[in-house]
């Protein structure tokens, strides 16, 4: 499909534009819009309270990424289904969500100021194929206890600003595998769901309740010699 025939929304008026015609903010990178018109019309109705330059939003992802690892690294094993997969299926696959930034909150950082709009399960082929720069660690070479985890920021009309990965060494990996397989396989197809209201709700008081969660597995793990 040609730039020409692809078309994107603009962020003011709300009408459907081929690409080339829709011109994207500078500062912010978040927004497109398909006349300067509409860029002054929105710039006075709110987005000058809610650009910011491109460095700030990088920043503001890790941030972010930061307040939400122990949920992201809980669900990073669930959504793989241990249970029902090989051994070393944390080593070829990972889980990757799509994220957006909202608009409507104006003091990075915050818990919510990312909402996650989707989530899948990829191979590390596919993701190595997707991201070369990324560099993924070989699947060879990967713990038997590690998770990694892509994280894909989108702009308003579906492109992609930033990607980043994350991998980490958790004990709770053993327990998971464990896991009854009808459960596991009931956790894996409602992750996505669970990870959205989560983060929605801004409750950041969770994180404990999973870390706690972790360092009980680990407890467990230690006791059956793993």
């Amino acid at each position: 499909m040609g730039e020409e025939s692809k078309e994107g929304r603009c962020y003011a008026c709300g009408g459907d534009f081929p690409q080339s015609v829709l011109k994207r903010c500078s500062r912010c990178l978040l927004v497109r819009y398909c006349s300067r018109e509409c860029q002054k019309v929105a710039w006075v109705n709110g987005h000058n309270k809610s650009c910011k330059p491109r460095a700030q939003l990088t920043k503001a992802l890790g941030r972010w990424m930061d307040i939400w690892r122990v949920v992201l690294c809980h669900f990073a094993g669930v959504s793989l289904d241990l249970s029902n997969h090989p051994a070393d299926y944390n080593a070829t696959h990972m889980m990757v969500i799509w994220i957006t930034k909202r608009l409507d909150i104006q003091n990075p950082p915050s818990p919510q100021m990312f909402r996650v709009t989707k989530g899948d399960v990829w191979p590390l082929i596919l993701c190595d194929a997707m991201w070369p720069e990324l560099e993924f660690t070989p699947a060879k070479d990967m713990g038997i206890n590690f998770l990694r985890l892509v994280v894909v920021l989108e702009d308003w009309a579906g492109d992609t600003l930033r990607v980043r990965t994350s991998s980490w060494r958790t004990a709770s990996l053993p327990m998971t595998r464990r896991l009854d397989k009808e459960d596991s396989k009931y956790f894996a197809e409602n992750w996505l769901q669970s990870v959205q209201d989560i983060i929605e709700k801004g409750d950041v008081s969770v994180k404990a309740v999973y870390d706690k969660l972790h360092r009980e597995a680990a407890m467990f793990s230690r006791m059956l010699g793993d």
